[in-house]
Parts: C-alpha cells; structure tokens; sequence
C-alpha cells in the first residue's frame, strides 16, 4: 500500500526547521521518543528510535499477530542540506514480513500573500506480506500512521508559535 500526505506551514522553511528540532525541548507534554543511536556524519543525521504501532488490532486479527510484533525500530536519516527525512521501520521479530519506508521532504514555498510558507510531503509504503490479513494490517498501519502524522504537524505549529513569541522569525 502506497499513501502520501501534504501539509503547509504558515512558516518559513528556517523556522518549520527548529520548531521540528526543538519540540520535544518546547513542550513539555510530549513524550520523547526512545532514541537507541544517533549519529551525525556530515549533513547526514542517522538516528535509530524505538517506538509502538498505536491502537488496537481488529479482533479478527488479533489472534494471528502478537502484541509485541506490534513493536518497531525506526532506521532515519536526516539529509540537512536538502531537507529530506528518509526512513525505514522493522519489526525486530518479522523483518522478512513487513515493509515499510517512506520519506518526508521540506521546502519553502511563497503563498497567497507573498509570504514565506513551508510545504512537507510524505511518501510512505507500507507491506505486509501475511496471507488473508496482510490487506487489512496495511489499512490499519497506514491509518494509524497518517493520524501520528497529523498529531506531528500540529505539534510543530504549537512549536512554531513559542518560537515566534520568543524570537524575530
């Protein structure tokens, strides 16, 4: 299953930026997330991060999959000169199983009113090679995925707003 999702900030590029980096710092209702490596090399930022499929499995499928397979390793790498966030993520227990990248890239862009406005797009693949449910985890992963990532543009703007208060962007 392919999917891709675009959104705008009422940004520019700079500050979308920072407020993605600073989040967790910014707000403190966020839970940060479970960095196991980070590395910079260049302009290339690779971190690997631990994280939980959110939500409940359809019954029907419950019986088949695990709890803990629900459990994944995020392989990222953050291309700081062309603003792209490329990423794989694995189950640790069925990397053979499921497939599932994608990438996210950030551009200035000019809006209505001449201003300077940021646009990311999301690209994702998602591919679960269990036969009669397969179909069904997809759906499922990939819902759950776009509403994270709703949650995540939402948090930069609250992000983008204590900075604007705080400084002259």
């Amino acid at each position: 299953m392919k999917f891709s999702v675009e959104q705008e900030f009422n940004a520019p590029l700079e500050l979308v930026l920072k407020a993605r980096e600073d989040r967790y710092d910014l707000l403190p209702d966020l839970k940060k997330p479970d960095i196991l490596e980070r590395k910079e090399e260049g302009k290339m930022v690779k971190t690997k991060r631990r994280f939980q499929v959110s939500g409940q499995l359809p019954g029907g499928i419950k019986k088949f999959i695990p709890a803990d397979t629900m459990e994944f390793v995020d392989h990222s790498e953050w291309d700081t000169e062309r603003n792209v966030h490329r990423w794989k993520i694995v189950s640790e227990k069925f990397e053979k199983v499921i497939h599932w990248e994608g990438s996210t890239q950030y551009e200035e862009i000019e809006g209505d009113d001449s201003k300077k406005r940021t646009r990311r797009k999301m690209r994702c693949e998602i591919k679960v090679k269990i036969p009669f449910v397969g179909d069904q985890l997809e759906k499922m992963m990939a819902s759950g995925f776009k509403k994270n990532f709703e949650k995540d543009y939402e948090t930069i703007c609250r992000a983008i707003t204590i900075l604007s208060q705080n400084t002259h962007y």
